[in-house]
């Protein structure tokens, strides 16, 4: 049944350009382009004022805008150089979001290996 419809086609203020990844929260909020949304929203749910987050393998920064939130902290940490422009870019009007060029590894050397493929970043790991 077609109930109401919202925003028209484009690339401004309400308007999309084949929106993906749309859900509506309990409150009726409407979120288009998290393609995390339910993961990201179980962890706000359990981030308390002051938290310290970790974001790590950070990416563009959805966790860490989507979790910004009651005065909470969020440590973001990017390996790949391109990602973490994009990173740094994404989360400059946040001061309590904290973005840092590293990689984060199980091994305990002091280097690891990194491919960074700068025309996918999803295809960047560590070896």
């Amino acid at each position: 049944m077609y109930i109401t419809q919202f925003g028209n086609y484009g690339s401004g203020n309400g308007q999309f350009n084949f929106p993906k990844h749309i859900d509506i929260d309990s409150t009726g909020n409407i979120y288009v382009g998290l393609m995390e949304y339910k993961d990201m929203s179980f962890v706000l749910h359990y981030l308390e004022k002051n938290d310290l987050f970790f974001d790590i393998g950070a990416n563009v920064g959805a966790w860490a805008l989507a979790n910004n939130v009651a005065g909470n902290t969020i440590i973001s940490v990017e390996a790949s150089p391109s990602t973490y422009k994009n990173l740094c870019k994404n989360v400059s009007t946040r001061s309590k979001i904290v973005p840092l060029h590293f990689a984060v590894s199980p091994t305990s050397e002091p280097f690891v290996r990194f491919y960074d493929c700068p025309t996918a970043h999803t295809l960047s790991t560590l070896n």
